[in-house]
């Protein structure tokens, strides 16, 4: 019923069961089904994925046992249960799908931070360079050119400062757009 067969359209066989199975997941549900029937393990349980009636693939925890073997110890009767479990495998991929994505914009974020440390570091080393210059100089006209070049490196830094608090304010939904002129020709 779960497969969406009634119970006389499907042989009760091991060669049915084979049959139903994707194709991918055979070799590793025979896998199990045989360590079971050689006695490597106690009983049978594998995930697989199945084809129903309707031509759709459920996936299926099977577990079973040997219930009867012949004389030379030969398992010929097995029995054994499914239980659907398409909804736990759609979660598990979901849940899959979501820690990729959290570890990429895990990786995007480092990657972000990383470029965002080297553009701040520019300017600032500038900024400490040149004051270090201007404590050492004795000229008054180098001291002005290279005061000059700390208040550009320093609006820089800001620049960049401000693109920083804005991305975060667009990543927290709080950003407000403000109205002011401008020269469109600059």
């Amino acid at each position: 019923e779960m497969l969406g067969y009634a119970l006389d359209e499907l042989a009760p066989s091991i060669h049915t069961w084979r049959g139903l199975i994707h194709k991918e997941d055979t070799a590793k549900a025979l896998g199990e089904m045989q360590a079971h029937l050689d006695g490597v393990k106690p009983c049978f349980e594998a995930e697989y994925r199945m084809k129903t009636r309707s031509n759709e693939w459920k996936w299926v925890l099977g577990r079973g046992r040997v219930v009867e073997r012949d004389a030379a110890d030969k398992p010929i009767r097995v029995t054994g249960t499914h239980l659907d479990i398409t909804e736990r495998k759609e979660a598990e991929g979901e849940l899959r799908k979501a820690k990729e994505t959290a570890e990429e914009a895990s990786r995007l974020k480092s990657q972000f931070v990383a470029n965002v440390s080297h553009e701040i570091r520019t300017p600032l080393n500038c900024i400490m360079g040149f004051a270090e210059v201007i404590l050492a100089s004795d000229s008054l006209r180098a001291i002005h050119q290279q005061a000059q070049t700390i208040i550009q490196e320093s609006e820089t830094l800001m620049t960049l400062i401000n693109d920083l608090l804005d991305e975060g304010k667009i990543a927290s939904g709080k950003l407000a757009l403000e109205r002011k002129p401008f020269d469109l020709h600059n």
